[in-house]
């Protein structure tokens, strides 16, 4: 019935989002053009075979840059990575991409394809609404993190003053070490820096980087310390609170040795839970959840709408919901 549509937009088995004839996002095919979304690892998969076998790589400057910090400098020795900014055109043989802001981390981004006939694809990889802003299109290939319509968090506009409050309290006696994926984390900085906390941050070595390349597109950070550097090693050491950032994976690693709060989407109950004497819980997340979902696809005005259901999350719900309540045909692939 819909084969028409699945000629120019689908998800294949490995996760690989196929747009127009020439593009594919976010995991390898054997097309001229692959765009990298963002640098979260679920969307880098097949990313050395990509620079091997396609004539161009695209992503936003911001996530060339972090992830060179990630991958090393040796990632564009073969100059196949093209970087576009939001809203510029670029165009392969009849077909014509643009970058719209995804709100989801630093550097990350909706895909607008236009076909030679005239034919609009949005891709979304992952997204939150707002900030990102609807694109008008024909057909829809969407995220589907948070698509089981339980996944609404009532309290989501409560989270930040949560968090500040927990922050500020922990931190008249007690170091505090805050533990997220990348994206909270810079965000996460540009929170303490409009607060103004008079405490040393600490940030580990890649996350420092990540923090500069952040700083040279203007985001505002404040002041941070490496975590190994001699004046990072003599505040770990001594008496006075300090905050520390690191990386979700290293949870398990990290001494307990004051408080720790984990930043997850996953918690729709209440903006902070306790997790342990001295642990917590943030619902903090940079995905839009169902009710952010719906409201997003109903102003892109689609036509048709493709779920994600190879990354993490509940595409066939969203997909039921989105016929139910918007009256709109979709999918989930693959």
């Amino acid at each position: 019935m819909h084969n028409h549509i699945l000629k120019i937009a689908t998800i294949i088995q490995n996760g690989a989002v196929l747009i127009g004839k020439n593009v594919v996002c976010d995991a390898h095919v054997k097309r001229p053009i692959r765009i990298v979304t963002h640098i979260h690892w679920d969307h880098l998969m097949g990313l050395e075979r990509s620079l091997k076998e396609c004539e161009n790589v695209l992503m936003t400057p911001i996530s060339f840059d972090l992830l060179e910090i990630l991958r090393g400098k040796y990632l564009n020795q073969e100059g196949k990575i093209k970087t576009l900014d939001y809203k510029e055109e670029f165009s392969f043989k009849g077909e014509k991409i643009k970058f719209f802001p995804a709100g989801h981390i630093f550097g990350s981004a909706l895909v607008l394809l236009e076909t030679e006939k005239k034919i609009k694809i949005l891709y979304t990889g992952d997204f939150k609404y707002p900030p990102a802003e609807p694109v008008k299109t024909d057909i829809l290939i969407t995220e589907a993190t948070y698509g089981n319509p339980l996944n609404v968090r009532k309290f989501k506009y409560e989270v930040e003053k949560a968090l500040i409050d927990l922050v500020k309290e922990s931190l008249i006696n007690q170091p505090v070490m805050i533990f997220g994926f990348h994206g909270k984390l810079q965000r996460m900085l540009t929170i303490f820096e409009r607060e103004k906390l008079s405490v040393p941050i600490l940030l580990p070595n890649k996350i420092y980087y990540m923090a500069k390349v952040c700083e040279k597109y203007n985001l505002k950070l404040g002041e941070y310390i490496l975590v190994e550097s001699e004046e990072g090693q003599r505040i770990t050491k001594g008496k006075e609170p300090f905050l520390a950032l690191f990386h979700s994976k290293s949870y398990n690693n990290i001494p307990s040795y004051g408080i720790k709060i984990n930043l997850t989407g996953w918690e729709f109950e209440k903006p902070i839970k306790r997790a342990g004497e001295n642990e917590w819980i943030v619902a903090l997340s940079d995905h839009s959840d169902f009710e952010q979902l719906l409201d997003f696809i109903k102003e892109c005005k689609p036509e048709f709408v493709i779920t994600d259901n190879y990354r993490v999350g509940d595409a066939e719900a969203l997909s039921k919901e989105i016929e139910k309540k918007l009256k709109i045909p979709s999918m989930p692939l693959p």
